[in-house]
């Protein structure tokens, strides 16, 4: 039987159609959530006479955005019909209301000592793709009401369309969140770009600038010197120059022939650090004593413009740890040169220049002070590129190439060490350097890009420590070595290769025989100390050095490898018998 409808029955469900397509309408037409939530939560409760309607997220990850800081977990909002009815978001607030939701049935808890009336209730899902969402809300707060199939199905509807709305506006922010990271990408990529582009002609341009300051650099001095020279080599017995004019001619001519040194040492220093071709000679080495014997050289210098140079020495009093220090000593002069050079260059006169060092056995920090115009900030980023000569500088007719601190860049960092600077305009710049200590490292040849299998009984991986300060003759051991699967450790100072025994234990040392009988000594005595009683040396020798190392029996059992060393199949044969433990020389 067909139920018939009133008119007002049918007015009713017309306008809870219409009320359903605005909603609708407004889903599809707007992505601010919050909009939406709060004017469907309004309307619907108007149109369906409830004391009090809202909207409650339980499930996490999607909430939704712009209500604030003061909404609580949980409701996101909430419509009354009039001011008697208590607000849950405010008891919430004041802490009279606590409410429970559940994940899988659509049902709230209130757990509160001031419960509030609810007459009537009906709780209906907001389900997305991974579950309830949250929940929609209905409460008749006064007099008893029973919900209708209608008024159920009407307000379901209306959480579907809420569901929809959620879920496109989550999209939407994803796509907002994406849109922006990928402009920001673009951004970034655009400005590395434009870096590149501004690299790439600066430094087009720094290398015509270079090239016309080298130019200029080199011809000064040389037409100098060549005039100068000139001028002595026409001397005759009877026109010669006063001896005191010819004495200055000399020392302006030693003078320039320096700086042209210096200019073409920097240049090949800098290309072969470039092209990898230096390597590290390390030993032992005082900081303090280096730093005080540079002072002394700089004095004259700093005298000319008034300038107090001093040094500020923390390592004087630590010179237990300071000779555990191990560094390319000619390699950290000049990068000291570099930088006290360059900071008496550029303080005026009267200035104040500090050397300042502090550290112990494992690491050094360097650091030149002085009281100069300072480094603009926009060139700071540049002064340590080659081929720069700043316009800061230049405009001021400073000498110079502007390979200094790049070439103090590259020594630092084959160092394993940083250099950083601090300045200020008109107040001066601090160049701070941190040197790790080369003693466990010293230099450590590569095995062979194509290892051969070692022979049988041959003991592959072993560890060789050889002192020997030819470099030639290093290479030679070391090649001939390291294809065999031997691990080779070259040191060329004694006191340094001594302390590489804390490091590492080697299986055999090799050494030359004229490194001193008090070091070979020093090295047989730790080598049985870190390994075993019959640790050995083997010694380097030609025929005249053997004989005299052989009465010395503190050495003995001895081991010799004549000199020069001739095929490496015997180089390898010694080797391999000694670790076996069957010596035949």
């Amino acid at each position: 039987m067909v139920r018939r409808l009133s008119a007002e029955d049918l007015q009713h469900q017309i306008e809870q159609e219409r009320l359903i397509n605005r909603i609708t309408t407004l889903v599809y037409q707007s992505h601010d959530l919050p909009s939406i939530l709060k004017q469907t939560v309004h309307e619907l409760r108007q149109f369906m006479a409830i004391d009090r309607l809202l909207i409650y997220q339980q499930q996490h990850g999607m909430a939704p955005t712009g209500f604030g800081s003061a909404v609580p977990r949980g409701i996101v909002c909430e419509s009354l019909a009039h001011a008697e009815i208590p607000s849950l978001v405010e008891l919430i607030h004041a802490g009279k209301l606590t409410i429970t939701a559940f994940d899988h049935t659509p049902s709230l808890s209130f757990i509160s000592p001031d419960r509030t009336p609810i007459t009537a209730e009906l709780i209906l899902p907001i389900r997305l793709q991974t579950g309830i969402w949250g929940l929609l809300v209905a409460h008749q707060c006064s007099g008893d009401r029973i919900w209708q199939d209608e008024e159920r199905q009407g307000l379901q509807q209306i959480a579907d369309n809420l569901a929809i709305a959620i879920y496109q506006a989550s999209l939407y922010a994803e796509l907002q969140a994406e849109k922006s990271s990928l402009e920001e990408k673009v951004l970034e990529r655009t400005q590395h770009l434009r870096d590149a582009l501004f690299l790439a002609q600066t430094a087009d341009r720094a290398k015509s600038d270079f090239l016309a300051l080298v130019s200029h650099e080199l011809r000064s001095p040389l037409t100098c010197v060549i005039g100068m020279a000139s001028t002595l080599l026409r001397q005759t017995p009877e026109r010669s120059l006063p001896e005191e004019k010819q004495r200055a001619y000399l020392q302006t001519i030693y003078d320039r022939g320096q700086r042209l040194l210096a200019i073409i040492s920097d240049m090949l220093d800098l290309s072969q650090l470039e092209s990898g071709q230096t390597v590290l000679n390390s030993s032992n080495l005082v900081m303090g004593d280096l730093a005080a014997q540079l002072l002394q050289e700089f004095a004259s210098s700093a005298e000319a413009k008034q300038i107090r140079l001093s040094l500020d020495d923390h390592l004087h009093y630590h010179e237990t740890t300071t000779h555990g220090f191990a560094a390319d000593s000619n390699r950290v002069r000049q990068i000291l040169i570099n930088l006290l050079s360059n900071a008496i260059k550029f303080t005026p006169e009267g200035g104040n220049v500090v050397l300042r060092l502090w550290g112990n056995e494992s690491d050094i920090f360097l650091q030149v002070v002085d009281s100069g115009m300072g480094i603009p900030l926009e060139y700071r980023s540049v002064i340590f590129e080659k081929f720069q000569q700043l316009d800061f500088y230049r405009r001021r007719s400073y000498d110079g190439t502007g390979l200094g601190l790049a070439l103090t860049k590259q020594l630092v960092e084959l160092h394993g060490g940083t250099i950083e600077v601090e300045s200020s305009i008109g107040k001066g710049s601090t160049f701070t350097v941190h040197l790790p200590s080369q003693i466990r490292s010293a230099v450590d040849y590569a095995r062979a890009s194509r290892p051969i299998r070692a022979a049988e009984g041959y003991g592959v991986s072993q560890h060789i420590l050889l002192v020997e300060q030819t470099e030639e003759l290093a290479n030679l051991v070391c090649d001939f070595l390291t294809p065999m699967g031997y691990q080779v450790t070259w040191i060329a100072d004694g006191e340094t290769a001594i302390g590489h025994f804390d490091a590492a234990t080697p299986a055999l040392v090799m050494v030359n025989g004229t490194i001193g009988e008090s070091l070979l000594l020093q090295l047989k005595e730790k080598a049985q100390r870190m390994n075993d009683p019959k640790a050995k040396l083997l010694i380097l020798v030609t025929e005249d050095d053997r004989a005299a190392l052989e009465e010395l029996p503190q050495l003995r059992p001895l081991y010799f490898l004549p000199l020069p060393i001739g095929a490496p199949e015997h180089l390898i044969e010694v080797v391999g018998n000694l670790l076996m433990n069957n010596p035949e020389n």
